[in-house]
């Protein structure tokens, strides 16, 4: 009897793991952006204002610049929602530095953002697996003459300790744009506007 109690303890123990292992999903209906379908818009989080001051200068900060310059990586912040988007719009102003290093227990968030481009940048899945976050976005191009630019608030709620990478990639150029007779982006035209991966800890 006692025997046949461990093995069922061992067994229950071993499934729990094996949950806790799974790679989880953040849905895009939890995400808190700029222009991306599927997600919260993030103009929602200053409320009622006219204004929106915060986006207003994140966006000022993240606009056209010049064809060469690059977005960098992205960042974390503590918090979520409105705590993220005030941590999140002190680093882009220069008003702290992004990171590296949070505090376990506490709610973070993954900043994603690309400088004005001719093409939509939307994020397509994002999805935690172990300690490896990987986001992935696409590229759409635009059917007229214009310049759009993005900022997304990922929440990736309390994290245990550890030292995380975040790895951000495009999805392959859907079939259905050139299809339509739009061309892909060259490699060189891709990465640059992007914000790129990083890596952050967990205290």
């Amino acid at each position: 009897m006692f025997t046949r109690l461990l093995a069922l303890l061992a067994f229950v123990f071993c499934c729990s793991i094996s949950y806790a292992e799974e790679p989880m999903e953040i849905p895009l209906s939890e995400i808190w952006a700029d222009s991306m379908p599927g997600t919260i818009n993030i103009f929602e989080l200053e409320g009622a204002q006219s204004e929106y001051p915060l986006m207003q200068e994140i966006r000022a900060k993240h606009g056209f610049g010049t064809w060469t310059a690059k977005a960098g990586p992205a960042f974390a912040v503590a918090g979520t929602g409105q705590e993220a988007l005030n941590n999140a719009h002190a680093v882009i102003t220069g008003k702290q530095p992004p990171s590296k290093s949070f505090q376990q227990g506490r709610d973070t968030s993954i900043v994603f953002f690309d400088l004005a481009s001719n093409n939509y940048v939307h994020l397509t899945k994002v999805v935690r697996d172990h300690n490896t976050i990987r986001v992935r976005y696409e590229f759409i191009p635009h059917v007229e003459e214009v310049l759009t630019r993005h900022f997304a608030i990922i929440p990736t709620g309390k994290l245990p300790r550890g030292h995380y990478k975040v790895d951000i990639a495009a999805e392959p150029f859907g079939q259905r744009f050139l299809d339509a007779g739009f061309k892909e982006i060259p490699d060189e035209r891709k990465l640059p506007r992007v914000s790129s991966s990083f890596e952050f800890h967990v205290n």
